[in-house]
């Protein structure tokens, strides 16, 4: 039970760190022999066939891609639209969101919100601990937040576990967090991070060859950020 294991005590544990290098992988370094189809009743891998509009989804064939043009029309409208727009669905720069939350520290903010911002400073403070105290406090809570709240509270706890060298349960957070929003920024990267920690190369570069793939499609930073540390991973 997972909230079972995030009510246990916290270890003392250092954390680890991961290099990255400056060269960014081209896209030969992309595997697709894992990338599910994702024309629903198909359940074949090594889908390479992304749709052109949004590059959100991937087909093992023109086939599944025709046949999952109906069901896939509206959110390819709006992936397309974000492409257009680059309109990413994510928080505001780091330092004006630490100005936020440093302003619900010192308000002493109890609302969900604001609490969530006071686990984010502590966050960009690495006191990792601290963070993962608040996070812990919002689960119960966050079953009827929206789905941007719960993402946010879910990656924060990940990353803290990941810090804190707890990595089967960053793992398992994090997992739950792409499964909400396989394409939100950095939501594969403490995943894979942990993979790697526990010596799961294999793991740890599908992840990151995932994130390439799904992430940000319209925002190049993010792709550029995710290929560099995939090639990180390759050289081991």
């Amino acid at each position: 039970n997972m909230m079972m294991r995030l009510m246990q005590p916290l270890p003392h544990s250092s954390s680890q760190t991961q290099s990255q290098g400056n060269a960014v992988p081209s896209a030969y370094d992309i595997s697709y022999e894992c990338t599910p189809c994702d024309e629903e009743s198909c359940t074949n891998l090594g889908a390479s066939i992304c749709c052109s509009a949004c590059k959100m989804v991937f087909y093992c064939s023109e086939a599944c891609q025709r046949c999952h043009k109906c069901a896939h029309s509206n959110d390819c409208r709006v992936g397309a639209s974000m492409r257009e727009r680059h309109v990413m669905d994510q928080d505001p720069s780091a330092l004006e969101k630490h100005g936020r939350a440093m302003a619900a520290m010192l308000a002493g903010r109890q609302d969900f919100q604001g609490r969530l911002l006071q686990a984010y400073y502590w966050l960009m403070e690495k006191n990792w601990g601290g963070a993962l105290e608040i996070y812990k406090s919002l689960f119960m809570e966050a079953v009827d937040r929206s789905p941007p709240e719960q993402r946010e509270l879910t990656m924060g706890a990940s990353r803290c576990f990941y810090e804190m060298g707890r990595h089967d349960d960053a793992i398992k957070l994090g997992d739950s967090a792409i499964r909400m929003n396989r394409h939100f920024p950095e939501v594969h990267k403490y995943v894979a991070l942990s993979y790697w920690a526990k010596g799961d190369m294999d793991s740890a570069i599908l992840t990151m060859t995932k994130a390439v793939l799904y992430e940000t499609p319209w925002d190049d930073k993010n792709i550029k950020a995710n290929k560099i540390l995939l090639m990180d991973l390759k050289r081991g």
